[in-house]
This record gives C-alpha cells, sequence and structure tokens, in this order.
C-alpha cells in the first residue's frame, strides 16, 4: 500500500516509552502543531548528536518525514532512518541521498531570478538605517564554533544585535532549517525566515513554512509587493507578519491568523534564546489554556462541593439518629466510609464544630454518661476530630471525674478519651502522682495503672485495646516490675504468678521474660519453699501453650526493654 510505513514503533530512549506511528500521526488537523514541533525536536537531536527516538529494532535515530498528496492534500508522515544510518531488518532499500537532494534544491532555489531579486532588494531597503551595515551572500564564520560556517542571505549588523535573512522561495529540507536556526542560536545573531507570499489556507502552506513558523511562535514574515509598497511608505524595511491570535470561548480556544505590516522596531529581540517575533502567540495561547483549566478546575470544585454535602447530609442524618436512640443499627459501622477525602473530613468536621464551639457537647457525654454509644462511636472514628484538652465541665477537669467513677466505667470511659488522642496536662499528672503514694489502695493504684499505660502509648489505637490485656498481662508485668502487686488482690507476687500461668499461659514466655528482666525469677524461686511456682512452671515448659502474639505491639511499646 502506498500509505504503508515500514516503521511502524520507535523508542524514546531517554523515558523508555514507546510510540506507535500510525497513533502519533492521526487527527493529523487536530495535531498538526504537535507533528511538525516532534519533527524540529527529533531533527534537533539529531544535528547535536542526541541519540533520543530510535528505531525500535536497531536503536538507530529516526526522523520524521512527510509526503502531501496533490489531489487530496492530505499529508502522509512517517519514521525514516536518515541516510547513511546502518543497516536495520526493516531498512527501505537506497535511494538519491539526503545530502545530494539537499544541495540540488537548496542551491537550485538560490540561483533563481526572484531569489536574486528578492535578496538584493531587502539588502537594499535594510541599508535605509544609518545605524546598520548590510552584508549579502557572504560567508559568516564565528571564531567560537570551529569549522562551522553559514552564508546568509543577507546579514544586517547594528550597534547592539545581528540580524540574519534568510529567503525561502520553495520547500526546504527540515534539516537546512534545524541546522541554519541552530547556528545562528550559537553565533548569537537572530534568525528571519521569509517567504515571498504566504496562503492563510491550510492545505495551502508549505511544509517549509509549517517547520519555521510552529517552532518560531506561530510567526510567518512575508516579503511581497504589499510589504515592498509600505516599505517605500516608512523609507525603511517593511515586512507582513502572519501569527496566530487565541480567543477564549469559554472551553475552548478559537485560533485565526492576524495580518499586519511590522518594522524590525516592532518586533521582539529575546537575547536569553535568540528568539524573534512580532506576537507572543504561544504565551497567549497558554495564559487562555490556563484560564480554562482554571475555569474547569472551579467547575469542578463547585461540582465536588456539592457532591461533598449531600455526603455530609446523609452522614449527619445518621449520627442525629444515632444521637437520639443511642443503638448501634447495623448500618452506623460503616456510614462513615462515605466519608473519604481530605476535603469531605473538613467539611464534616465544619459542621459538627466539635473541635471549635461544640465542644461542651463533648464534655457532655463524657461527665453525664447518658450516651455511651454515642460516644463510644464518635471517639473511635477518626474523621471525627474532638478537641479533648476542652473537655472539662463546670470548672472540673475530664480526669478528676473519672478518677471519681466506678472501676468499670472508669476503665471504659479513660480508654475512650485516649482514644481521642487526649493528652495530659500539668494538672493531670499531679493527680496520677497523688494516686501512685498510696499503694494500700488497690482500686485506686489500678486506675494509676490504667492512666499510666493510656497516657504512655505511642499509637492512640492501642487505648481501646489496652483494656482487653491490662488485667491479664500489662498489671502483672508492671507488678514485677515495680515489686509490689498492682490491680488484683493478690497479696504478693507470688500470686499474680500463679494467676498467669495457671489463666494467663498465653502470655507465659513474655511473662518469663519479664521475670527475668527484672530480676524477679531467682528470688520468687528462692522463697518457694513448697515448690509449687516452679511446679507450675515446668508444667508450662513441658505443655509449652501457643502465646498470643496480637497485642505484642502494644506490650513492647509500653515495655520495650522486653523486646529483644
Amino acid at each position: 500500500m502506498e500509505n504503508q510505513r515500514t516503521i511502524q514503533t520507535i523508542l524514546s530512549l531517554e523515558t523508555g516509552n514507546q510510540y506507535e506511528a500510525d497513533y502519533l500521526f492521526d487527527n493529523q488537523d487536530e495535531r498538526e502543531a504537535e507533528i511538525f514541533q516532534l519533527r524540529t525536536k527529533i531533527e534537533e537531536r539529531l544535528q547535536k548528536g542526541i541519540k533520543d527516538y530510535v528505531c525500535l529494532y536497531c536503536k538507530q535515530p529516526v526522523a520524521v518525514r512527510g509526503r502531501k498528496n496533490l489531489q487530496t492534500h492530505s499529508t502522509h508522515f512517517y519514521f525514516t532512518h536518515p541516510y547513511k544510518s546502518d543497516d536495520c531488518m526493516i531498512k527501505t532499500v537506497c535511494r538519491l541521498s539526503e545530502e545530494e537532494v539537499r544541495c540540488i534544491k537548496y542551491n537550485g532555489v538560490k540561483e533563481s531570478k526572484l531569489h536574486e531579486l528578492l535578496k538584493n532588494e531587502i539588502a537594499y531597503y535594510l541599508g535605509f538605517n544609518q545605524n546598520s551595515s548590510v552584508i549579502v551572500d557572504k560567508i559568516y564564520k564565528d571564531k567560537t564554533i570551529s569549522r562551522k560556517w553559514r552564508k546568509p542571505d543577507v546579514l544586517a549588523i547594528f550597534p547592539d544585535k545581528k540580524i540574519a535573512f534568510e529567503l525561502q522561495l520553495s520547500t526546504t529540507f527540515l534539516s537546512v532549517i534545524v541546522g541554519r536556526t541552530l547556528f545562528y542560536k550559537e553565533s548569537g545573531i537572530f534568525l528571519i525566515w521569509v517567504f515571498p507570499n504566504f496562503s492563510l489556507e491550510n492545505d495551502l502552506q508549505k511544509f517549509t513554512q509549517k517547520d519555521v513558523y510552529y517552532n518560531n511562535n506561530f510567526n510567518v514574515y512575508v516579503f511581497d509587493k504589499s510589504a515592498k509598497e509600505q516599505t517605500e511608505i516608512e523609507k525603511e524595511l517593511v515586512l507582513k507578519c502572519y501569527y496566530k491570535e487565541y480567543i477564549d470561548l469559554n472551553y475552548r480556544v478559537e485560533e485565526d491568523w492576524v495580518e499586519r505590516f511590522v518594522k524590525l522596531s516592532d518586533l521582539t529581540f529575546n537575547y536569553d534564546n535568540y528568539d524573534v517575533y512580532c506576537y507572543d502567540s504561544e504565551t497567549e495561547k497558554q495564559k487562555i489554556l490556563d484560564a480554562i483549566a482554571e475555569r474547569k478546575r472551579r467547575k469542578k470544585l463547585i461540582e465536588k462541593a456539592k457532591e461533598n454535602k449531600v455526603k455530609i447530609d446523609d452522614v449527619l442524618t445518621v449520627l442525629r439518629k444515632f444521637y437520639l436512640n443511642d443503638v448501634l443499627y447495623p448500618f452506623t459501622e460503616t456510614f462513615l466510609d462515605t466519608i473519604e477525602t481530605e476535603d469531605e473530613i473538613k467539611d464534616l468536621n465544619n459542621e459538627l464544630k466539635f473541635s471549635t464551639e461544640k465542644t461542651g457537647f463533648i464534655s457532655e457525654l463524657f461527665f453525664k454518661r447518658a450516651k455511651p454509644f454515642f460516644l463510644a462511636f464518635i471517639c473511635e472514628h477518626d474523621v471525627i476530630e474532638v478537641d479533648t484538652s476542652k473537655i472539662s465541665f463546670n470548672g472540673k477537669s475530664i480526669i478528676e471525674e473519672l478518677i471519681t467513677l466506678q472501676y468499670v466505667d472508669f476503665r471504659n470511659y479513660s480508654s475512650l478519651l485516649f482514644r481521642k488522642g487526649y493528652k495530659l496536662t500539668k494538672d493531670d499528672e499531679d493527680i496520677l502522682l497523688d494516686l501512685s503514694k498510696d499503694i494500700s489502695d488497690k482500686e485506686n493504684y489500678s486506675k494509676w495503672a490504667l492512666l499510666y499505660f493510656l497516657s504512655s502509648i505511642s499509637k492512640k489505637e492501642f487505648a481501646t485495646e489496652i483494656k482487653m490485656i491490662d488485667y491479664k498481662i500489662l498489671n502483672p508485668i508492671l507488678s514485677l516490675k515495680r515489686k509490689f502487686v498492682i490491680g488484683a488482690n493478690f497479696e504478693n507476687l507470688k500470686q499474680v504468678c500463679n494467676n498467669v500461668f495457671e489463666y494467663h499461659k498465653a502470655f507465659g514466655d513474655l511473662f518469663i521474660k519479664a521475670l527475668k528482666i527484672y530480676n524477679v525469677y531467682d528470688k520468687l524461686l528462692s522463697e518457694d519453699k513448697k515448690g509449687k511456682l516452679k511446679e507450675k512452671i515446668n508444667k508450662y515448659y513441658i505443655e509449652s501453650p501457643k502465646q498470643e502474639t496480637k497485642y505484642n505491639e502494644i506490650i513492647f511499646d509500653l515495655f520495650p526493654e522486653l523486646e529483644n
């Protein structure tokens, strides 16, 4: 088939991405700018010796070429191996070298009468400016660029800059355009490509023109009859400039060609990269694209806010029902799962205000204990934010209140408080100190132990699990560490040991480790006159019961010395 592409797949060595030719060159009308910019980008890399876009099979650089159908005005783009590349399993047959074609075509155009006429006319009109010197068809060689030279059609030298004018009367190879552009940029010379005419009909525009304007801020310079007439009037060189202007049509960009006469003084000369333009089309287009993107972003935010409000209203409805009945319905466990994003969490808490003006509401739940299930739900779900530092009632701190409760309620409400991230205040620490002084009051000492555990954990998520193991293993270990009984009605440490080996064998290995680390093991065995403790330990070793490990993180958090 005539339009069948030989190279179907290329590889970018820089990114590792693969590109399919048929995909890249689809929708050519819409992606024409992208295709021509890609042509230039690849050619620049070829001339700079940068190996990036390569044939997938032979890993040699490729170039983008195009062939125009004069009947349909459509263009067939394709990838090709540059001339003199090594053999490849999919390489096409040899043809006339690109260098030969370039020389024949480019030099042939330069020898035409029209080219000679326009070149001399431009030079003549540039001469109207007394501050410039004009050179025609002279080799220019920059000393800083070894062995490289060019012969610009016209070179105008001003006190502050040099401008090369290159005439294009016919199709020129992309390599010529890129090569000259790079040379002049590296030499610190501004380059203006000049055409004898330009059609606003896209299908009638030449490849060369597109290679130029797509990579020169969408600016095209023409020296035709009307420009010559305007030059005679102005008494200085005037070019006709065509440039793309973009219109913001809400959510899409409309483009149109604008035509105007320009003098050199009307142009912007960018010394950073030696670009020259009449109108900064790319920047203006980007401003419009950014504005459209911002409108889309705001629209999306508004739509998202509406969605969030629906979610939040549903959650608030369930919470109100839950509060009124204080019954944990089946759906109550999962309805908060709909609140997922940071914005949704923020909006929900702005409605609840439990961390701002409604902290008194949470305080009442702790102090009056009228809605225990609802309060537990609030405390155990991190999506709902509460400022626990503001929990007080009638001037009384929450810790003062909890100490007065019966032990069952004390354990539940203390766990919930610290699960919500409560931190001890200086006054709280003084209360705990007073509790720890009287070891004869076993209940108060048990309260101290629980508050000690809750305030010492590194993760608030541990708080509601501590009450699952404080009697089983935490209090026994703390008893060994402090050398007196904590949290149980036992008379001595030996009874604590007997209880662990009798009823909590799943923590036996850790308990034995604690016995030895806290230097209690040998002492208790020496005091075990009847040998009952030793008998229990030996029986434990023989039975070797399975150990409970799910709480190890909490235990090691409170007693890090047991981890190693």
